[in-house]
């Protein structure tokens, strides 16, 4: 439950950090005001941009990704790195372009980022069964165990992410989440059709 949070989370926050929020120093210093609950001006209609639901999306999307880089640092992966491990471990074999749909970065990133773990020894690639024109992609026992090292840093990060909510919330907010992306994911197919 607390990873499908989680991970809607942060596809929200992409989508809305890539759409709408550019982070400029006016938005850190903003972000930093957020984080410091300091009260933000309002224009003459009462509406502030940095009150926007896509601001405080953003903005958590941002600290919550530097969060884990650091959580994960001493373990010598990066977020979208965890994340491919994550989607492997719980779905097993994924294409590149899976990967990169489920860990929300470009598949020529997440092609770069296979490659790299797989020098590493933490996935591989083999030619698919169904379609020899597609490779799939697996986690390695060693990259098994580089992802359960990095379970109690995520743990706890996510207790501190979630602190003071109830498993009523957490869903809730999983169902707004979700809700959120659809609309957002329908907006963009709208607009591309357009």
């Amino acid at each position: 439950m607390c990873y499908c949070i989680y991970h809607a989370f942060n596809l929200l926050a992409i989508c809305a950090y890539r759409t709408v929020i550019s982070f400029s120093q006016r938005g850190q210093w903003a972000a930093s005001k957020m984080a410091n609950d300091i009260e933000v001006q309002t224009g003459k209609d009462g509406s502030s941009k940095i009150e926007a639901p896509e601001f405080y999306l953003a903005a958590l999307d941002r600290q919550n990704r530097e969060n884990m880089n650091t959580a994960l640092r001493p373990h010598g992966l990066k977020v979208a790195d965890w994340r491919i491990l994550s989607c492997l471990d719980s779905i097993r074999s994924l294409t590149v372009s899976d990967l990169a749909e489920l860990t929300v970065v470009e598949r020529s990133v997440a092609s770069r980022l296979v490659d790299r773990m797989i020098e590493r020894g933490f996935l591989r690639k083999e030619a698919s069964a169904a379609d020899r024109r597609y490779s799939e992609i697996t986690l390695t026992e060693a990259g098994s165990e580089k992802l359960r090292q990095c379970d109690a840093a995520v743990d706890d990060l996510r207790a501190q992410l979630f602190a003071g909510m109830s498993e009523k919330d957490r869903e809730n907010l999983l169902r707004l989440l979700k809700l959120l992306r659809k609309n957002v994911l329908a907006y963009q197919r709208h607009n591309i059709a357009v």
